[in-house]
């Protein structure tokens, strides 16, 4: 089988056997370090679930509908009308993530250790960044509410920039639908780090701090617990840029100018999980040269990479997870 993506810059040269079983746990101490210390935020407010080994790879939640209140006064000796239980199934496949690399013996004669520790470091950060981006696609898409700055009907016409009104607005309409916040029960908001800019210079917020006599926020360049909302800086924001579709399927065509289109997301409580194969989180594998045994006859191959066995991001309930459109005008 043909291997076409081989480095051919580096080597390690912990063993040339088939598998190094110390090398193997040495790598995996450092990816897991990576993963806890690599800042990637679209999964914090999921409700985290576990699937047991040998139930398959699908997981069931129920919810359940809300009971009406009661206005009209029993009637004595009279039994009232019985409520019903209505409740719905959302189903979540858990499936696989993984990557791979290849180095070659090229140079196994020069120090090249480092070079493919730095590169199980950067499988780490990939590992961490892919399940990040499943969370906020898994989110885009299932989003039920769509909101866009300026007041008007559509990405493509949005040239209007990130404002605290708009987002106050979202929230309210989350609370006459009876949907608690995820933190301290405020809700929680993933902005990019042009919205947050654009929400530091928002002229309510500075008279709010005007008013509470601090500049902590422009201190810490982001926005302190304001509204009964709770603001986080990602890094893998949604953006839409001219000429692109957005992923909902809704809206299509050209934005209405250069500016590029961000999408925060707005989510409740138990808004979206996350699933897990119980016992099964990333793993790492390394395989030294001759490895592949008749693949790699004369030793020449190794690899390194990363696996999930099984991982999946659900929304739960659409009408808590709302998707904000504003222009970015930097």
């Amino acid at each position: 089988m043909a291997i076409s993506n081989i480095q051919t810059t580096s080597v390690i040269n912990a063993t040339d056997s088939a598998n190094g079983l110390k090398p193997s746990a040495y790598y995996d101490k450092i990816l897991l370090k990576v993963l806890r210390a690599t800042d990637f935020k679209h999964r914090m407010f999921a409700k985290k679930k576990n699937l047991p080994k040998n139930y398959g790879d699908t997981i069931n939640f129920r919810t359940y509908k809300k009971l009406d209140p009661k206005l009209t006064p029993l009637t004595e000796a009279m039994t009232p009308a019985p409520d019903s239980a209505e409740g719905s199934s959302i189903t979540a496949v858990i499936k696989q993530y993984g990557a791979v690399m290849y180095f070659s013996d090229k140079v196994k004669n020069e120090q090249l250790d480092d070079v493919v520790t730095e590169y199980v470091i950067e499988q780490g950060h990939q590992a961490r960044e892919t399940l990040d981006l499943v969370a906020r696609n898994t989110l885009i898409t299932g989003a039920g509410t769509h909101f866009y700055a300026g007041g008007v009907s559509s990405a493509s016409a949005v040239a209007t920039k990130a404002s605290i009104d708009d987002f106050r607005k979202m929230a309210n309409g989350m609370k006459k639908q009876h949907i608690r916040g995820v933190k301290g029960n405020r809700y929680g908001v993933f902005v990019s780090v042009d919205v947050m800019q654009d929400l530091l210079d928002d002229e309510r917020v500075q008279r709010l701090m005007e008013y509470g006599g601090t500049n902590k926020p422009m201190m810490d360049n982001e926005i302190v617990n304001i509204y009964n909302l709770s603001f986080v800086e990602v890094i893998n924001p949604a953006i839409l840029r001219k000429g692109e579709t957005d992923e909902t399927g809704k809206e299509l065509g050209t934005f209405s100018g250069n500016h590029e289109v961000h999408r925060s997301i707005m989510v409740g409580e138990e808004a979206y999980a996350e699933v897990n194969l119980s016992g099964e989180n990333v793993k790492t594998f390394f395989k030294g040269l001759g490895s592949a045994g008749t693949e790699d006859p004369i030793n020449q191959r190794l690899s390194i990479g990363w696996k999930i066995n099984g991982y999946a991001v659900k929304v739960l309930k659409p009408q808590a997870v709302g998707i904000y459109y504003s222009a970015n005008l930097r």
